[in-house]
Parts: C-alpha cells; structure tokens; sequence
C-alpha cells in the first residue's frame, strides 16, 4: 500500500510546479500523514553530504556542547536543544538505546537552510498547515534505536496545530525502520485517540493491555526512499521497529493559526 504520493517512483524528477492535490490534503487531514515521493530526490545527495558535515561537526563538540540522558524530562530537553550542539538519548520512548540528535539542524549548513526556502517545501507548508505557517525548529537525527509508540508533545501545546516533515536519508520499510502511524490517531478529541493514548503509552504494557506487543498493533507504514517527503501531524501515533543501527532522518517543525 502507498499514501497518495506527489509523483510516480521513478528515477524522473517531480512534475513543475509541484502542487498539493485537493486529495492529497484531505488524505492528510483525514488519517493524518502523507508522503510525496521522489519530492528531493534531485537534491537528497547534497542534503545528504550537508547533514554528514553538521554531525561529523558536532562530534568534536566540546564537553559543554553535548549531553547525555538517560532519564531526560521536557524541562531538560527544552535547555539540551536551547543551548546544546548535540544531544545525545537513551529514552524510555527509545526502548533505552541510544538516539544522537543536532538541534536546529537546518540552521548550520546553508545547503540545508535552503530546504525551508525551496518552492517544494513552502508549497507543501502552505498546503497543508496553512499559509500562514511557521518554522519552529528542526533536528537531524541518527537512530541506533527504535521508537515504541508515541505522539509528538515537546514545545507543541495540545490545543495548537503542529506539523512534521520528515527527510529520510536511507532507505527504510515496514521491516527495517520505517515510520509507522495509526491511521486517524490526528483526531485528538476522539474516544478512539484517547483509548489508544492510554493503551500504548508505555511500550512495557502493550501486551497486557492488547494481547499483542507494540509491534503488532494495526498500522500504516510510511516506507521511504530518499528524496520522499512525508508529512504528519504531531498527534498522530508513531513508532519505528526493526530499524538498523545508523538511520538518518532531518525533521523539520512546523506551527500553524489553526487548532489541532
């Protein structure tokens, strides 16, 4: 299965001008998610050289420059992404693995500034968050982790609309990494939202409270080449499983006027 997708896969590059379809937006409104194939697959080899630099760049960061969490609270995040060049977990959410994460990624190379200038990504911003969108931070990531079940919080009041876009830099499927999102789950006022909340909010009792473990929950996954664009609200439930040590992901926040 696929998501409606911007263009066919193909080595070709996307039609010009890119544009958003009327189905694509309600497809993302209504379950919550949606991907564009081979959006950056012109330009992803440069990305990718440009997100190597910046995290070769933070390994030689200073002491002062890097933390370490292992039990992190918002409150800790909040400062190690204020302040840090890089930030390195090992969350619950992670199942205690290690995640190394660059804060504001976009902004320490030019090349990858030039992502939330280009015609593709503010046509897809105003689309589907709204004209009046906003860049609120992003981060580059390399996962030597899985990811249980979740909806995005940080920095994101639940009662505003939050939106991420997501560059992978590998290649990823439903077996080795892929995002995986609970259709519907964006409906955050809904009973079916609130029961799954509750049921998946801690990986450790998944099986007690379905009768199978988190990675067999019903799901979409987001298989991903890179150059794909996926898109998905904060409040829609994710997670990764059977990712290989090393994926490389640059996320990219967004805020909207509306609600969520």
């Amino acid at each position: 299965m696929s998501t409606p997708t911007a263009d066919a896969r193909s080595s070709a590059p996307p039609a010009a001008p890119f544009e958003v379809t009327e189905q694509q937006r309600r497809f993302f409104q209504t379950f919550g998610f949606v991907r564009f194939d081979g959006l950056f697959a012109d330009d992803i080899a440069d990305i990718t050289a440009a997100f190597e630099e910046v995290v070769t760049a933070s390994e030689t960061a200073a002491d002062d420059e890097v933390s370490v969490m292992y039990e992190s609270d918002v409150e800790q995040y909040n400062t190690a992404f204020e302040e840090l060049e890089r930030v390195e977990t090992h969350d619950h959410v992670h199942f205690g693995k290690r995640r190394v994460i660059v804060p504001f990624v976009l902004e320490k190379h030019e090349r990858l500034a030039a992502l939330a200038r280009d015609d593709r990504f503010v046509t897809a911003a105003r689309a589907l968050v709204g004209p009046e969108y906003e860049v609120v931070g992003s981060d580059g990531n390399v996962f030597h982790c899985d990811t249980s079940w979740h909806y995005d919080f940080l920095h994101a009041p639940l009662d505003q609309l939050f939106v991420k876009f997501f560059l992978y830099l590998d290649p990823v499927d439903a077996d080795s990494g892929a995002l995986r999102v609970i259709p519907g789950s964006n409906h955050w006022d809904t009973p079916f939202a609130a029961t799954l909340r509750g049921s998946l909010a801690d990986w450790r009792s998944i099986d007690d409270a379905m009768g199978v473990p988190g990675d067999e929950i019903p799901h979409w996954s987001i298989d991903s080449r890179p150059g794909d664009l996926l898109v998905s609200y904060y409040r829609t439930m994710h997670a990764t499983y059977g990712g290989a040590s090393g994926r490389r992901l640059i996320a990219v926040n967004l805020h909207g006027p509306g609600s969520a």
